[in-house]
């Protein structure tokens, strides 16, 4: 029976046009002795082409709407970050990978340590993260991002309890959160601390630059406070 009947022909010519414009659109982004490679990204592109092309698509729209142009970026870091967003089939957590691919595609650094964090993150869990943020925010003059009690933050949240502190203790041992106690002093523990409705939370450092790489809707750097 002739392929065409099937179909099978048609299907394999749009995969092999698919794989070219993949390629298109990545190049640039690309460092030189890696195109030289050849074929580096063909398997990869075979898996998940149509999420890569979201991710490589969206991040080039948000470079022009600030005017910039697609930089190389690090190897050690492009590969594993279209590897892990040709797996990701949430909207918001592809918004996520866009985000982080223009971030480092607009000439800024990016440790592997965000692409790798955000490869293990959960929507629910990056919801979680954000909706965080946006409870500790402050309200000027204040710079500081104060912490919050656990207690308000979970009924904010909707969450049944066991979920919520599910999610919390996985946001700890990733280093996005830290927990600490009423008198306002945020400790470090080698082993997760008990959630308790007095303690408090807030996230961390590296937690404020990983979300200002990956979440911002602009790719300008937000320097943090």
């Amino acid at each position: 029976m002739p392929n065409d009947v099937l179909g099978i022909g048609q299907t394999a010519d749009a995969a092999e046009a698919m794989t070219r414009e993949i390629r298109k659109l990545i190049h640039p982004l690309l460092k030189p002795f890696v195109v030289q490679a050849g074929g580096l990204l063909g398997d990869m592109a075979q898996l998940g082409r149509e999420r890569i092309m979201k991710v490589v698509t969206r991040s080039k729209e948000k470079l022009a709407e600030s005017g910039l142009e697609p930089q190389p970026v690090q190897t050690k870091t492009l590969l594993p970050l279209l590897q892990a967003c040709a797996l990701e089939d949430d909207e918001a957590m592809i918004e996520m990978w866009a985000n982080l691919l223009a971030f480092a595609a607009s000439a800024k650094s990016v440790p592997p340590a965000f692409v790798q964090t955000l490869a293990v993150l959960s929507p629910d869990e990056a919801r979680l993260l954000n909706a965080l943020v946006q409870v500790q925010r402050p309200d000027p003059p204040r710079r500081s991002r104060p912490a919050v009690n656990v207690k308000a933050f979970r009924l904010s949240t909707s969450l049944p309890q066991p979920a919520f502190n599910k999610i919390v203790v996985t946001l700890f041992h990733l280093g996005l959160v830290h927990m600490g106690f009423p008198d306002g002093i945020i400790l470090g523990f080698p082993q997760f601390p008990p959630i308790e409705d007095g303690s408090l939370i807030c996230t961390t450092p590296f937690c404020d630059e990983f979300l200002a790489a990956c979440t911002q809707p602009s790719v300008k750097h937000q320097p943090r406070d």
